[in-house]
This record gives structure tokens, sequence and C-alpha cells, in this order.
């Protein structure tokens, strides 16, 4: 699964996290209510477009209408969290979400070109295709509040 936790790179927030998470006798009820908190975030990100920075639309999206990674909302759909042995992942099975979070370049496997079909283009034969980074597996700093929030009521408790 390609998870959130390739995204926390505050090494003092991942820290703080483990360090109150430690405390706590049961943290499973708390990791829920994070990952809750994600999960209603990831939406809100795919809605804005991009947060805190605004993706770069898609051709589709430019061209035909709708909203940059929303054609389906499969990819929105496919997120879900785990909650396991102290341990909260957030992320997605479907395979191209990595291309999406991160970017890259798409060169065909076998053969010269790949076949690509352009909105109000028709098929393109094309040698690659960059795919922007997209990041929508993001925590944003508000959810580190709430997050701080969550921990602070359930250490207390």
């Amino acid at each position: 699964m390609f998870g959130i936790r390739w995204l926390i790179k505050d090494d003092q927030a991942k820290s703080a996290l483990k360090k109150a998470a430690s405390k706590m006798e049961t943290p499973e009820g708390a990791l829920r209510q994070c990952g809750g908190v994600l999960l209603r975030s990831i939406a809100k990100t795919f809605e804005a477009g991009g947060r805190p920075t605004k993706w770069k639309p898609s051709i589709r999206a430019s061209m035909a209408g709708g909203k940059t990674l929303l054609k389906t909302a499969r990819l929105l759909r496919s997120i879900t969290m785990q909650v396991a042995a102290r341990r909260l992942t957030v992320g997605t099975a479907v395979i191209y979400a990595r291309i999406h979070q991160l970017g890259g370049v798409i060169k065909p496997k076998s053969g010269k070109a790949l076949k690509v079909n352009i909105p109000g283009v028709g098929w393109r034969s094309l040698k690659q295709v960059t795919i922007p980074a997209r990041p929508f597996l993001v925590v944003q700093d508000e959810d580190i509040r709430v997050f701080n929030r969550i921990i602070a009521e359930d250490v207390t408790t």
C-alpha cells in the first residue's frame, strides 16, 4: 500500500506522535480518530484541487471540464486507513497513485511509443509522458493541530 508514512518528513512531529502514543495504554482509539481526520483532509485536498498548493490541472480537466484526479473518483475512494499494532496507516493500493503523488516520467515498457488519448486531440504516439506531482496524501498543518488535541485528550483521560 502506498501510504502516508512516506510523506511525514517532519522528524519532530513523528517523534512527538510516537512519544505520546507510547504514554497511552491503548492508543487505538486516538489513532482511529486521527485516521478519520486524515481521510476527511485528503477528501478536502481532492475537492480543492490540491492543498496547500494547487495541482497543475490535467489536460482532461482543462479541456473536457471536471476536476483533476476526479474523473471517476476511483483514487479518492480507494484511500483507506488501518489501525494495528499501535500504528496508523493511511493509503491506497491503486497502482497509479504513486505517479500522481510524486510525479514522474512514463516510458513504454516495450515498443517505441506510448499510445495516449488526448481529450479534444485524439490518439497520439509519444516517446514519454511527464506526469506532474499532485500530492494528495498530505498531512496539513491544521491536521497536526487536531492530532495534538486528540492525543492530549486521550493522554489526560
